[in-house]
């Protein structure tokens, strides 16, 4: 082994931590979708431009690092959840039977 081994094995472990906090990140942004989707809030349609607003500010910052299929595919998708977010409507609140 080199003497500049060590380098490399913390250029890999500083890198593996980039893609998890990446990971992260990701599931984090999408989880907020997925909650407006599935509960109600006062503010739905302003939460959800706001998702979906962040959603595209996150293209435009890694838009030289993925495919335009790439880029499509992820556009599509925040569109389409921001959409069924829109148009979602509110399930009535079921009547208390006092049991």
């Amino acid at each position: 082994m080199t003497s500049y081994s060590w380098v490399a094995v913390m250029f890999s472990f500083l890198l593996i931590l980039l893609g998890l906090y990446r990971g992260f990140m990701a599931l984090h942004k999408s989880s907020i979708e997925v909650h407006l989707l599935l509960y109600n809030s006062k503010f739905r349609i302003l939460e959800s431009w706001l998702c979906t607003l962040i959603l595209f500010l996150c293209i435009f910052f890694l838009w030289e690092l993925r495919d335009p299929s790439q880029h499509a595919v992820f556009a599509v998708s925040t569109v389409a959840t921001h959409l069924c977010t829109i148009t979602r409507k509110l399930q009535l609140k079921l009547p208390d039977y006092h049991v």
